[in-house]
């Protein structure tokens, strides 16, 4: 059994509750994804005039056995097209790496090419520490990696929202949160391409 996430317009200004119309329908990979923990709306990546959709799946698990030792959930965040609904972009969190997709956010255009780019985080356990993630919208390419340190920044990346340029210098910057600290960071990003997963 699937999730899935609708996409719903209005009928009209006065209908009353429930008077929706489903536009698309978006599948989750099973139901304990948790597909639709995380919404974003990301900006026109297949430059067709339609902003994207960003989607996080932060109790992902790949299909197949699991290792002993491994965390329980991956995570996977996937970007759809607004406009046909395939899937543009698709990443999935790693071994020491887990629970991406738990947040999802627009970037803003990081690699100043024209194309909007890319933010996700997964939030580590007591094992695994968090990370935050810049992709290129372009090319899915990681454009930097933020790894939290345990135990105190386990959950780095609760919260994120980039397109944002803090310290006006010309380029957008990166703000997330940690809660356990009760702190909320602004990082300027100068992207360097890395080609790890």
């Amino acid at each position: 059994m699937r999730t899935s996430l609708l996409a719903l317009a209005p009928l009209a200004l006065a209908a009353t509750a429930g008077a929706q119309t489903t536009i698309r329908q978006w599948f989750g990979p099973s139901s304990q994804a948790g597909f639709g923990g995380a919404l974003a709306s990301v900006g026109d990546i297949d430059s067709d005039g339609v902003r994207e959709l960003m989607i996080g799946a932060p109790s992902y698990y790949p299909v197949g056995p699991q290792v002993v030792g491994e965390p329980n959930h991956r995570g996977l965040v996937s970007v759809y097209s607004s406009a046909s609904g395939k899937t543009l972009l698709r990443f999935v969190g790693q071994l020491k790496d887990p629970n991406a997709g738990h947040a999802v956010a627009a970037a803003g255009d990081l690699e100043r090419d024209g194309i909007p780019d890319l933010l996700y985080s997964g939030v580590g356990s007591c094992c695994y520490p968090s990370s935050v993630r810049a992709r290129s919208g372009a090319t899915g390419e990681m454009l930097l990696h933020l790894p939290g340190t345990l135990p105190f920044q386990k959950d780095l990346g609760h919260a994120l929202v980039g397109g944002i340029d803090v310290d006006l210098d010309g380029v957008d910057d990166l703000l997330y949160t940690t809660v356990i600290g009760a702190t909320l960071f602004a990082t300027r990003v100068r992207p360097a391409r890395r080609s790890t997963p």
